[in-house]
């Protein structure tokens, strides 16, 4: 199997994904109208918010549940190239 094929593979969140997916998910949310302005009204501050947000729900309920699943290699293990 070549490196592309596998890194398209769905696998688990592991903890070493936390910061990028809850970027990932804050950047989508923090600037989509109407839902940004309405949940988090001062912008100075929003999107690192929304981050932590994520950040601890990916953390607390989601991780240990083993129900969040990516397709992206894992930032814990080495990329492999051919």
């Amino acid at each position: 199997m070549d490196a592309a094929s596998a890194s398209e593979r769905p696998r688990r969140l592991e903890l070493d994904d936390t910061d990028r997916v809850a970027r990932v998910l804050a950047r989508a949310f923090a600037w989509h109208e109407p839902w940004g302005e309405w949940a988090m009204p001062d912008p100075s501050d929003r999107e690192e918010r929304i981050f932590e947000r994520f950040r601890l729900d990916l953390i607390r309920r989601f991780i240990p549940d083993g129900e969040c699943w990516t397709i992206a290699p894992s930032s814990s293990r080495p990329t492999t190239t051919a």
